[in-house]
Order: C-alpha cells, then structure tokens, then sequence
C-alpha cells in the first residue's frame, strides 16, 4: 500500500510498514491508508432479510435479501473488533488481521472513542503471541532447527504437570516428546529453572471474548476469515442464503437459525442455550453441505464434524478450543437414552472436562455451539417440554439449481463465497418480524429478538419426535384426559384407572406395560391422588382415588365419589361392586 516511489536515494531499503509512511508523508497518508481499507465508501442501505432489494436487477428467480447497513464506529463495535496488544500501546483489530499503533488508531476511529475504548475495562486483550500465530502459519520445518534459546522462548512448562504448552504450534504435549525434536537441548532446557517459562494449569485458558487475564495464555488466536464489503456480500453468498432456507420449514424458523449461527459470530464466544437438530429420511437435503461443509469454514480449526465414537470415547480432546460443533449420526437405536446426558451437557455445560492421550486432563470453559444431523425419524429422544433443542425436518431434495449454486458460492476463488456468507452474518440484525395470519384474514405482527437464552420456537418436527418418545403411561395419559378413550376423564379409583391402561396397552401393542405402583405414582404427578372415602349402601369405605373435577355444592364428597366410581366402573364393562376395595 505504501508508494514506493516516496523512496529517496538516501535511504538504504524501501519503506516497508506505516511507521515509515508516517515519517515520509505524514498521518494524513496513514489515515487514508488505513480508511481505504477499512472504511473503503459510504456503506449503502441493504435490504433485510424480509424486504426487496434496491440494487441492480439481478439473474431472473433472484429474491435478494441482506441485513441492515453496518453500523459506524461505536463503542459497541470497537469492544467486539479490537484487543489491546498486552505489553503493548498496539491495538489488533480482529477482522482485518491488522496490528495498529496507537496513534493511528485514535485517527482511525476517533479521539474520544478511542480513549473511552482504552480505559474499558471489558475490552478485548491479546498477547503479541496470539498475533503473531494469527499471522503466520506454523513452520513445520523449524522444529529442532534452534537450540536452548528458542526453546525458552517457544515451550512453556505446565506446573503440576509432566506436559508443556508450545507457543508456536498453539498446543499442550507431554514434556517427554520434547526429547525426540531437540535431543541435545531437551536437558539443558530443563535445568534451566531461572528463563525457562512456567504457568500453573488454571492459566491456560480456551477465551474467545479475549479478555483474560495478562498473566494467562490464551489458546484463542482469533476467527481465519476477513469479512468483504458488506455492499457485495449478499450478491456474494446469495447461494448459501437459499440452501440453507430450503432445509428451514417457514420464514420465521428460518430467521431464528440465521441469528443462531450469525450471534456467535458478531460475539466470539457467546455459548447458546439451545442446539439445531436437522433430520429427515430424504437424502441429498444438503444437510451436510451447509452445516459441515460451508459453515464450519467460518470458524476453521476451532470447529469439528463429529460422530458416536468422539461422543463416547474416554478420550475428548477435540473438545478443547472448539466453537462449533456437528454431530453426524451419533446414535445407534441402543444408545439413545443413556447418552442423552451427555449431549445434554454439551448444549448448556458452562465448562467440559477434556482428555488427551499421554497428558494430563483438564477442565475448560464450554464456548461450542452444537448441530445435530441424521437421516433417522427419532435421532435424539426430547422430552416434553424441552428447552435445548430447535428441530427441522427438510422434506424433500436439494434443487439441483440452488445446489449448483451454492456449491459454486463454496468453491469461489479466494475464499470469498465463505467470506461473503461470513460478512452477512456479521452484519445481521438481531431483531426481526414474524407476520400470522389468523382463519379470517387478519394478519398480526409480532416483534422478535434473539439472544443467547432465546427459547427455540416449536415444530412440527419436534413435536413429531416428542410424540415418537413418549412413554406408553403418558400416551395414555393424555389420550384419556383429551376424552378420546371410552373410559371418562373423571375421578376414579387407582385401580379402576390401572385396569383401564392395562386394557389400552393390550390393544396399542405395548409390550411392557408398567406395574400398578409406578403407573399410579405417575399419574399421580399429573391429577391430585388421595386416600378417600366414598359411600357403599348405607356406609363409607377408603380408597386410593384419582379427584378430577370438584364435588357439586349440597352434596357430600363420599356421595358424589360414590357415582364417579360406578361410572367409571360402567365404561370398563364391568360394574363392580361399590364396597370393593
């Protein structure tokens, strides 16, 4: 960017950084520098997600929708893109990989905001060693190239441990596989106890939100991708856009999966209280394509496609530094209910334990956000009133068009489909409107926002799976109390109402009916059960009972118990004798 031609003879090498454009022409050439590249032009207007695109016609079947223009330098924004260099007067903007100094950096965004940003005591921190391999990709070739000096600058021994921390491969191996790469050094490393580098284990921490401690090491280096002009992105990513709301089952669903996947992005490291399942018995829906393929590229190495042996091997390292995660098939039909736990954890677990062969374990924050993906009609058994899981069913084939399409968004040089699918997650809104219509016409808008703690709306297909799961004492249980049995939704005796399911089961095929104690005890959480007495001829006798419904005003409850009883007792075909128990 610098011009070359500034140069004069005088000087012994080119310029090579701003430091040296700033001595040859001033701030005012940095600063138009660095607004080129960030600030580029006036940002125009982009259409939401549920308006019509301004912009030059487009192919024809082209329905172009995008978030609303990107907002200019706030005190918001500068919280989420730039850390403070720790050590440094140096600020590392996140997006554009980019070290600033601090003078530039009040030109660029403004005196004022600029010094609220640094007294924040919430702004992001990064260490010159996160920069540095954020920057550069490991060399491979390096490694037992240089002697005691580099590796009391690259390995950093872990207190408590026998494992060590390595700076420049960003990650935690056991001390003795230092020996095999620097056999002459490993022992004088070791000894070296007055420059060689120590960290107790609580200080090696996975923060995505960049604001650890000075003392800590943060495996976190930053997201890989830089976003494009928001101006193109949709245009860019228009591909992307449609595969995925072919797999959403209407316009609403489909807003709140862009929000869950754009919020962990426009706020590195939000942990989501709820996860995605997308199932179905159609092949080819483009499941994989989208979750695996495409989206887990924004978040590179901190994201994994996973299967049942990760879940349920004893060693879990791929859960350290991980954000996004997506679980294929992970559950054969045998293990779906005694593992629920464990995926339980994953969704809203604050912190998981990882292990790693040869090393140590250690506990660490829980920042993954979770998909869940399957061809099964029940891949996951949800409860009733599930919290944790926003299930789509997609219900037929990709078009081969959108396909083709989004494949070619996938496959553009440079990376910049992905980078423009990144940029419009960036840029989304959390907020958004659902329109519903009623039987006669009224339409109703209702304004929605999404958070981290954001309930995830019912489905037809989480309805479906919920139904699948259900134990045969609450099918019962509900088909009774909606009046759909030949038996009453009235009091009864307990037994009266046991003999009932029993029937039920027989006809259903349910093969494992429950005995009388636990299908009782579990009515008994749903209806009020007591001991009560109700009448027989000219006398009172005790029963466990089931009081549904209130005994009318001027009548005794033994009397109006009495009746309830024998009618019930009339719909099981077999009038029983009113003083039996």
């Amino acid at each position: 960017m610098i011009n070359q031609q500034t140069t004069t003879s005088k000087q012994s090498k080119p310029p090579t950084d701003f430091n040296d454009l700033f001595i040859l022409q001033g701030i005012d050439a940095v600063r138009g520098q660095l607004e080129a590249v960030l600030v580029n032009k006036p940002i125009p207007d982009l259409p939401t997600p549920h308006q019509e695109a301004k912009a030059e016609p487009k192919e024809e079947g082209f329905d172009q929708k995008a978030a609303d223009k990107i907002q200019p330098f706030s005190s918001e924004m500068l919280l989420e893109r730039y850390a403070l260099i720790v050590g440094e007067t140096k600020v590392w903007d996140i997006l554009q990989h980019i070290v600033m100094k601090k003078m530039a950096f009040k030109d660029l965004v403004g005196k004022k905001l600029a010094e609220e940003w640094l007294d924040n005591p919430n702004k992001k921190t990064i260490s010159m060693v996160n920069v540095k391999s954020a920057q550069e990709k490991s060399s491979a070739s390096s490694v037992g190239v240089a002697g005691v000096e580099l590796m009391l600058t690259r390995y950093v021994l872990i207190y408590g441990t026998k494992d060590v921390w390595d700076n420049q491969t960003r990650g935690r191996f056991p001390a003795e596989t230092l020996k095999l790469a620097w056999p002459n050094e490993y022992e004088l490393w070791l000894k070296n106890s007055s420059r060689r580098k120590m960290v107790l284990q609580e200080q090696i921490v996975f923060d995505p939100t960049m604001r650890v401690d000075e003392d800590c090491i943060n495996t976190f280096d930053g997201l890989p991708l830089t976003p494009i002009d928001p101006a193109e992105c949709f245009t860019k990513c228009y591909g992307i856009y449609q595969l995925l709301r072919c797999m959403c089952e209407n316009d609403h669903i489909f807003d709140w999966v862009l929000r869950a996947l754009a919020l962990p992005l426009q706020k590195t490291g939000t942990k989501l209280a709820s996860a995605m399942l997308f199932h179905g018995e159609i092949q080819g829906a483009g499941k994989s394509l989208f979750f695996s393929d495409i989206h887990r590229q924004l978040y590179g190495k901190y994201s994994a496609t996973l299967g049942q042996h990760q879940l349920e091997s004893q060693y879990s390292d791929w859960k350290s530094g991980n954000l996004y995660s997506v679980f294929e098939e992970i559950f054969g039909s045998s293990g779906k209910y005694q593992n629920m736990g464990a995926v339980k954890h994953e969704v809203t677990g604050k912190t998981r334990r990882v292990e790693k062969k040869f090393v140590s374990g250690w506990e660490e924050a829980n920042h993954s956000n979770c998909v869940f993906l399957s061809n099964e009609i029940q891949p996951l058994p949800i409860e009733p009133h599930d919290r944790r899981f926003l299930v789509c069913w997609p219900k037929k084939k990709l078009d081969e068009g959108i396909l083709a399409h989004a494949k070619a968004d996938m496959d553009a040089p440079n990376n910049e489909g992905i980078r423009a699918w990144y940029t419009f997650l960036l840029n989304l809104p959390m907020t958004w409107e659902e329109v519903i219509e009623d039987e006669d016409g009224k339409k109703t808008i209702i304004k929605h926002t999404f958070h981290a703690n954001s309930e995830p709306p019912m489905t037809d297909a989480k309805r479906r799976i919920i139904e699948y799961g259900l134990p045969s004492w609450e099918v019962f249980y509900r088909e009774w109390k909606a009046n759909r049995l030949v038996n009453p939704y009235q009091a009864c005796k307990s037994r009266q109402l046991f003999t009932a399911y029993q029937r039920w089961c027989s006809k259903a095929g349910e093969k494992n009916p429950l005995s009388e104690t636990k299908f009782c005890e579990l009515i008994g959480v749903r209806e009020l059960k007591k001991l009560a007495w109700h009448s027989v001829g000219q006398g009172r006798k005790q029963a466990t009972c089931f009081i549904i419904g209130k005994c009318p005003e001027g009548e005794t409850e033994a009397k109006w118990l009495a009746d309830e009883i024998k009618m019930f007792a009339d719909s099981l075909g077999n009038p029983e004798d009113p003083a039996s128990p």
